[in-house]
């Protein structure tokens, strides 16, 4: 599981409220979000409509826990807009203290259905939506990770079906399920659903060595970049003196993208509280101690628990060969 925090800031963003309130899209009818809170649905095999209609207005009277526990989770979420025509939506969460995590269970479908209850919780006649898991049964007790009340479902795969629902309607989302079902039927009967789901982020405390006897504390949330941190946090990252990797004899860093190398860190304490190094990363650092990371490919709380991490700045700085590296080469060989 990853654990994912609330950095971007889209301007084509449509925030997903209990009161839905239309006027920050106002400017653009075609992208408002229709006020539909609360269509219920069973996911099926005959995808049979539950007749339970929730009005965004509506008094507590008739809207039970679990209504209100979906709705808290819709005002805490909201949609990104990458590519309107393309349909490339992502969710993002819109309270800071809260992150989405990304889970994908697998279940057998030999015995009927999934066996969920799904909630429109938004819809919109382009397509778009928010539908929420409202209840958990059938086949879907059974896999491989607990699926949760108000995770929403972004994608459905099996061995020959990929198919994705982030930000989709009712409607556009039960279909593609029902297409995946039947894949799932006619090849193994295996079906995995990925899960987006809204949780507190962990609490991580940082501690920064400068290598000058200095140690300084900050506070950090789950899913956090590391580089991101230290520089909000106005402390130093780089060396001047060193060199970039991917160009020899030039001075700079790449501005986090993962290509220079000159945003390096010791990990002394909490490296479990991190996100594995990816084969890029892995590349950067070959021949480097195992400790060190560059900050910039390092998410603290990636798995969204909590603890310390202690870091040392600047490693490089002490290591001729790093402020002089030489020709390298982002490959394999």
């Amino acid at each position: 599981m990853m654990i994912h925090g609330n950095f971007r800031s889209m301007s084509a963003a449509i925030m997903l409220t209990a009161a839905w309130s239309l006027a920050s899209v106002a400017t653009n009818p075609a992208m408002a979000f229709q006020t539909s809170l609360g269509r219920a649905a069973m996911a099926t095999t005959q995808q049979q409509r539950h007749a339970t209609f929730l009005s965004a207005t509506a008094s507590d009277d008739g809207i039970d826990e679990i209504d209100l526990k979906l709705m808290g989770i819709a005002k805490k979420l909201k949609l990104d807009i990458f590519d309107l025509d393309e349909g490339v939506f992502s969710f993002a969460s819109k309270e800071n203290r809260y992150g989405l995590e990304i889970v994908r269970a697998t279940m057998s479908l030999k015995d009927g259905g999934l066996g969920l209850v799904l909630t429109e919780m938004a819809g919109s006649p382009d397509g778009r939506g928010l539908v929420l898991i409202r209840e958990v049964g059938g086949n879907a007790t059974n896999a491989n990770v607990p699926i949760h009340v108000g995770d929403a479902i972004t994608g459905v795969i099996t061995k020959n079906f990929r198919g994705r629902t982030t930000g989709l309607n009712y409607d556009r989302t039960v279909g593609i399920i029902g297409e995946a079902k039947k894949a799932a039927m006619d090849d193994d009967n295996q079906l995995t659903l990925e899960l987006t789901r809204v949780v507190e982020r962990a609490k991580i405390l940082v501690e920064i060595d400068d290598g000058l006897g200095n140690i300084q504390r900050v506070d950090a949330l789950a899913g956090e970049d590391l580089r991101r941190l230290l520089l909000r946090k106005s402390i130093r990252l780089y060396d001047d003196r060193t060199a970039r990797f991917d160009m020899p004899h030039v001075y700079g860093n790449c501005g986090g993208e993962g290509a220079c190398g000159t945003c390096l860190v010791a990990v002394q304490e909490g490296q479990e509280l991190l996100n594995d190094c990816d084969e890029h990363e892995t590349l950067l650092l070959k021949g480097r101690p195992l400790t060190w990371r560059a900050s910039c490919q390092t998410v603290i709380g990636a798995d969204n628990k909590p603890g310390v991490v202690r870091i040392s700045l600047k490693p490089q700085a002490t290591l001729e060969s790093e402020l002089n590296p030489g020709v390298k080469s982002l490959t394999k060989n």
